[in-house]
């Protein structure tokens, strides 16, 4: 486990799968500090996504976010520079 930042725990939880939460159980994880996490936990040319399951495969028992790793081709969709 990784006190990653005086308010940030992450850890690598195995098959590209990265957990982060705050360390007060509160909840307000920015995009900016979930990204950083993600590019220095594991490297800032990953592509990793956070998912949002149907209702009857929501798993909820903690203020907790996932990434996980995937390849960079996988998605023909997308945010590009222009």
């Amino acid at each position: 486990m990784t006190h990653w930042s005086d308010t940030l725990t992450a850890q690598h939880a195995g098959d590209g799968h990265l957990r982060v939460w705050r360390r007060d159980g509160s909840d307000g994880i920015g995009w900016d500090e979930l990204q950083a996490v993600k590019d220095e936990m594991l490297g800032p040319d990953v592509l990793a996504v956070e998912m949002y399951p149907p209702a009857d495969r929501v798993v909820n028992e903690a203020n907790i976010r996932h990434l996980w790793t995937v390849p960079a081709d996988s998605f023909t969709f997308g945010l590009h520079r222009r």
